[in-house]
């Protein structure tokens, strides 16, 4: 587990449909992604960019969609 996962950004491969149901995501650290389960209390798309806010353990994370307010075409 790595403990420092929260506050990183990362990009929703496969869709998070919301509350208790998991998609996953590749979050970004270290220069390389990594993939976790992910889980959101809205659905995100598949493609969205997200910010993990909780690292639940066990390569589980809870994120929020997110938009980088430093990307000029978000």
């Amino acid at each position: 587990m790595d403990a420092g996962v929260v506050g990183r950004t990362g990009r929703v491969e496969l869709a998070i449909p919301g509350g208790d149901a998991a998609g996953e995501a590749l979050i970004g650290g270290s220069g390389v992604r990594e993939s976790y389960i992910a889980y959101a209390d809205e659905p995100i798309a598949a493609g969205e960019s997200v910010l993990v806010i909780e690292d639940i353990g066990q390569r589980r994370v809870r994120v929020i969609a997110w938009v980088d307010p430093t990307d000029p075409f978000p």
